[in-house]
């Protein structure tokens, strides 16, 4: 049986020998989807960084990137415009306080609204998921018939 790409086509042999810009290019794609998936999800990650309970956005960052194995980085400027949205949506609520590094910092916390997002946000991305999981699991054949 003939193994196939994604796209349905026929891989042969070891496939095609790649440039040095190519892999550069392979990078910068490689990044930008990075960036294009966080912009869909960042409010339900930031949600659920919160669910153990009050950190401030530092803290929010780093355990994101720390629980995907440094996959994801969330970057100060989207980080805090997000968090700044949420607290007026009522999603969170935030209070100074002192960081582990006895600096001043916002601590925010998950409200009932927040969590509440959380789920919806939860179920959203299951759906998602789920419909990307049967497409990329298709026989193309099939669908085009």
């Amino acid at each position: 049986m003939a193994c196939i790409d994604i796209l349905g086509e026929p891989l042969k042999g070891r496939g095609p020998r790649v440039s040095e810009a190519g892999k550069l290019m392979a990078k910068k794609a490689k990044t930008k989807r990075k960036a294009d998936l966080l912009q869909g999800t960042l409010d339900m990650l930031i949600l659920k960084s919160l669910v153990a309970g009050a950190q401030h956005g530092y803290g929010v960052a780093k355990w994101i990137q720390e629980t995907t194995s440094d996959s994801l980085t969330i970057e100060e400027g989207s980080l805090y415009p997000a968090l700044h949205r949420m607290q007026k949506h009522g999603w969170l609520t935030s209070e100074w306080g002192v960081s582990d590094s006895n600096r001043k910092a916002r601590f925010y916390r998950l409200t009932r609204s927040g969590r509440a997002q959380l789920k919806k946000e939860v179920h959203a991305w299951e759906q998602l998921v789920s419909a990307i999981g049967m497409v990329l699991n298709s026989n193309i054949a099939e669908a085009k018939q």
